[in-house]
């Protein structure tokens, strides 16, 4: 993307919608952009490019923040324009009063002057002989129109002013600007907010990271990589153009090499940052699939398939629910269909906070953010991370309720669906509320098979040591003795490191005996269970249940169905309603998912 089309997408809502006031939001807004003239390419921090493209289509860019004070870069001008210009701000009262020692005052003063511009004065004639409209600037606006509860005398005066200047009849007919640069996303007053339209720049395409990538070379020709274009490009897709060219100086300057390992830290700070904390990137490049067993083989099946849809943009399942019992597999089946689809996976974080309407302003971060940038986001245990669910009492001042009515909004954008994917993992898709569950697909992740234990306990070795082999009539009775005891695949596999660890041994025989023999699990059998016919019974889907045959439509007759399956199915294998009711209500005091 040129600079020329940072400028573009900042006023496209006024040349399509007549809107004369802007909200500029995100990180781009402070980054910086390549763009190509008479085959050389040049680098611009984005404000600078926006002044100088708002020079080009006839508008003299006037900016106020509290640090800057009054601000009108005239360095583009010839010098009897600039002194014209001057000499026409003063006149109106816009320029007058920048050596005010009072920034309370000034600010006043500036905004007063501002509506004296747009009524009397809104444009000028320059020596190129085009008439020059103004685009006013406001820097950290949120300073000016907090969203806060008990605003100063000056805030209030500036809210004032400002919904002055929106409201004017004036501003349109002069067709002046107004630009809020908001440093702090979403906390501008809420009322100002609603009213304005809101501009992010998106995230940097190929094409855009390309040009910048030719343009670092030949600046920072020193640098050391042996990553190709197209690596560095994959590599940094969410990343600002500032980090990617500090690395390349960094590079140049003190001959640091630059390693996958450098741009993944880069891009995990670059999200940390942007996000505020609410994301964390997943590193998917050495997820290996060391899953297995029937009630996990289906679930794989339908992962693959919306990864192949994601992978060539299609719509497919907007977003999935992984819902079973502890430990089987459900947080690396997610990473698994971001590794599958190669698209970037993120760790959704808690955007709870004690200050009042910060949950709120940091949720919208979150959401701004995967709209922009696409991707699959993890809620890990999605049932205790947010409180979806409104019709439990809550004791934090309906901030649950408010985060869960944007969570559904959000989760009903089908604009996002083959972009932007949320993954959620729990044990009790049952204490999610039904509105948020009829956002999802939920698809069961069951516990093993006793009959699968010996192929899944190879896998988990093989996950340890991919050269590990053993006798299999050893392995089948440890493989056993562990789904006997209750233990899950997390535990099989710390019990087998510990096993290591105190017999000093490799991973063999001797290892896998001792471990299957002193496993104490955390979660008693009923649990599992109980997680099992929890996902069982929230699933909307009978094609996704593991003992269905999609080919014939119908239960598989020949699935090795557990015990606690078979109570609640009926003589055709059919789930029985209200078997499954009543067995829930059994372990329901028993059960600690």
């Amino acid at each position: 993307m040129s600079h020329s089309n940072f400028f573009e997408q900042v006023i496209a809502p006024h040349r399509q919608r007549g809107q004369n006031v802007v909200l500029l939001q995100g990180s781009r807004k402070n980054d910086i952009f390549p763009v190509e003239e008479n085959e050389t390419i040049r680098i611009q921090p984005g404000m600078i490019a926006f002044q100088n493209d708002a020079r080009k289509e006839g508008y003299i860019y006037i900016s106020y923040g509290f640090a800057s004070g009054i601000t009108a870069d005239l360095s583009g001008y010839l010098k009897k324009d600039a002194d014209h210009i001057n000499n026409h701000l003063n006149h109106l009262g816009v320029l007058n009063n920048q050596n005010n020692s009072k920034p309370d005052e000034e600010f006043v003063a500036f905004t007063r002057g501002i509506l004296t511009l747009i009524r009397e004065g809104a444009s000028i004639l320059l020596s190129d002989g085009k008439t020059y409209r103004f685009i006013i600037g406001f820097n950290f606006p949120e300073h000016l129109f907090p969203e806060d509860q008990k605003p100063s005398v000056l805030q209030k005066v500036s809210l004032e002013l400002v919904h002055e200047l929106i409201n004017s009849l004036a501003l349109r007919k002069s067709e002046c600007l107004i630009l809020l640069k908001e440093e702090r996303e979403c906390s501008v007053n809420q009322l100002l907010r609603n009213q304005v339209p809101v501009v992010r720049i998106p995230s940097a395409d190929s094409e855009e990271r390309q040009l910048l990538l030719r343009s670092l070379k030949i600046k920072y020709a020193s640098y050391k990589t042996i990553l190709t274009d197209e690596e560095l490009v994959a590599m940094s897709r969410n990343m600002l153009n500032r980090s990617v060219e500090k690395i390349f100086y960094a590079s140049s300057k003190y001959g640091s090499e630059i390693t996958p390992l450098l741009l993944n830290e880069e891009n995990k700070n670059d999200i940390l940052r942007q996000s505020e904390g609410t994301l964390s990137p997943v590193d998917t490049t050495r997820v290996v699939n060391r899953l297995a067993g029937r009630t996990i083989e289906p679930v794989l099946h339908i992962l693959d398939k919306v990864a192949e849809d994601l992978k060539m943009g299609r719509k497919t399942l907007r977003n999935v629910i992984l819902a079973g019992a502890p430990s089987t597999g459900k947080t690396a089946l997610a990473t698994y269909v971001a590794q599958r689809s190669g698209m970037q996976a993120f760790m959704v974080n808690s955007v709870k906070n004690s200050l009042v309407g910060e949950s709120e302003r940091r949720l919208d971060v979150l959401l701004n953010l995967a709209r922009e940038m696409g991707g699959i986001y993890i809620i890990d245990e999605i049932d205790s991370l947010f409180n979806f669910d409104r019709n439990q009492q809550n004791m934090d001042s309906g901030v649950s309720n408010a985060l869960s009515a944007k969570f559904l909004s959000f989760f009903s954008d089908e604009s996002l669906a083959g972009k932007a994917m949320f993954i959620g993992t729990t044990n009790r898709p049952g204490a999610i509320s039904d509105a948020m569950r009829s956002r999802f697909s939920i698809i069961p992740v069951l516990s093993p098979l006793r009959e699968d234990m010996p192929e899944i306990l190879t896998h988990v070795c093989k996950g340890l040591d991919s050269n590990f082999s053993m006798n299999q009539d050893a392995l089948k009775i440890a493989a056993w003795r562990f789904f006997d005891s209750g233990a899950s695949i997390r535990e099989i596999r710390e019990s087998l490191v510990a096993s290591q660890l105190i017999l000093s041994a490799d991973l063999g025989e001797a290892v896998i005996t001792h471990s299957a023999s002193a496993v104490i699990p955390d979660t008693a059998r009923e649990s599992y269970i109980y997680a099992d016919l929890m996902a069982v019974k929230n699933s909307k889907s009978a094609s996704f249940l593991p003992f269905w045959d999609n080919s014939a439509n119908a239960p598989d007759p020949y699935f090795p169905y557990p015990a606690h399956l078979k109570e609640v199915l009926d003589d055709h294998f059919y789930i029985d309603q209200f078997k499954l009711n009543h067995k829930l209500n059994e372990l329901k005091p028993y059960a600690n998912v």
